[in-house]
């Protein structure tokens, strides 16, 4: 944005890196979250398969991930993208909340071992779901 010299606001600003964030995160990812979510609730009725997709489409944007086993991962509570996508890499079966639960429940110790290298908030999350 810089080399093409873009401004923004009253001041005519130049972009920093908040901005980008600020749109990304705000605009694309929530925003457009809205609006997939609305266009599945008009689908409703419709083809269950377009339904579907409206739902996962939302998902994928709401949490910035592609794959049904990283959603899965983030959603049961690994909220950190490259973690969850370390975990969807080594079980690409769990695909939902419900068998990514199960999954970290009959797998606790090799889980375990897959967060081991990262901050001990997601251990305690690992704890809360062998609980």
């Amino acid at each position: 944005m810089t080399e093409a010299n873009v401004r923004i606001g009253a001041n005519n600003r130049n972009p920093k890196i908040e901005h980008a964030v600020a749109l990304c995160e705000g605009g694309f990812a929530y925003e457009g979250a809205m609006i997939i979510a609305t266009l599945a609730d008009l689908a409703e009725g419709m083809d269950g398969t377009v339904v579907d997709a409206f739902k996962l489409l939302q998902r994928q944007m709401k949490a910035g991930l592609m794959t049904g086993p990283a959603l899965g991962m983030y959603e049961v509570g690994f909220a950190d993208r490259e973690i969850a996508k370390d975990l969807a890499a080594t079980f690409p079966q769990v695909t939902t909340f419900a068998n990514a639960r199960a999954w970290v429940r009959a797998n606790g110790d090799l889980a375990r071992g897959l967060i081991a290298r990262y901050p001990a908030y997601f251990w305690t999350v690992l704890d809360e779901l062998l609980a």
